[in-house]
């Protein structure tokens, strides 16, 4: 008999266990559905195509996601998180290490879609951007995600440019230029991108170059102003 005011332990479910599992398999589902989009494009996926990716049942994506498109948003949010993350971090690092500036900029640069060498998450933004034209979820959260990546490009900007850099043009400004001109060239090339000689690179290097002033010390690697 259990005692008023108490609970039997047995009788109890291991709540902070039950949230893990559901948060493990919410990743998992998000993790693995990227490449399964690409392949499949956002419309002709199934919800048996994205649950066989990840090794779940039916019951297990539903319990997560109402919809396939949620799921889709869900990744691209995850994905620029992950973006977000590592673009200031690794900025600080290099900038703890005193990089010249250049380099720095150009790291930026490089991570403005995010992961430039992963061809899957080049392959999904795309189809993001296609299928936002049909479905207004979508387009809202590829909006959203936009505003995030430009604002995450500014402070990168902002924080580079308090090491002896300057720019001719408000920092928001620019950093939707570079995204442009990158994503100009994402939708040419999609997955071939890196393999294209550096087309895309090379150009979004000469914008920034057209907009920014380093000093010399920071062009050496001094840390600039602080």
């Amino acid at each position: 008999m259990v005692e008023k005011g108490t609970t039997a332990m047995s009788e109890t479910p291991d709540t902070e266990a039950v949230k893990r599992s559901r948060v493990a398999t919410r990743r998992k589902l998000v993790e693995e559905a990227a490449p399964v989009f690409v392949h499949k494009g956002l419309e002709a996926a199934s919800v048996a195509d994205l649950c066989a990716a990840a090794g779940f049942t039916r019951g297990a994506f539903y319990s997560n996601f109402e919809s396939k498109t949620e799921l889709a948003v869900a990744v691209y949010q995850y994905r620029v998180n992950h973006l977000v993350d590592l673009l200031h971090a690794e900025v600080d690092r290099q900038l703890a290490r005193e990089v010249p500036m250049a380099e720095v900029l150009g790291f930026v640069l490089q991570s403005l879609t995010g992961f430039t060498e992963d061809g899957a998450w080049q392959g999904f933004r795309l189809e993001m951007h296609l299928a936002a034209d049909r479905d207004e979820q979508l387009r809202l959260a590829v909006d959203e995600q936009y505003e995030r990546i430009v604002a995450a490009v500014a402070e990168v900007l902002a924080t580079v440019g308090r090491h002896g850099v300057s720019y001719t043009l408000p920092k928001t400004d620019l950093a939707r230029l570079l995204i442009a001109v990158w994503d100009g060239e994402l939708l040419r090339l999609g997955r071939r991108m890196t393999s294209e000689g550096g087309i895309g690179a090379r150009l979004i290097s000469a914008t920034w170059e057209a907009f920014t002033v380093i000093s010399p010390e920071a062009e050496a690697g001094g840390s600039g102003t602080r």
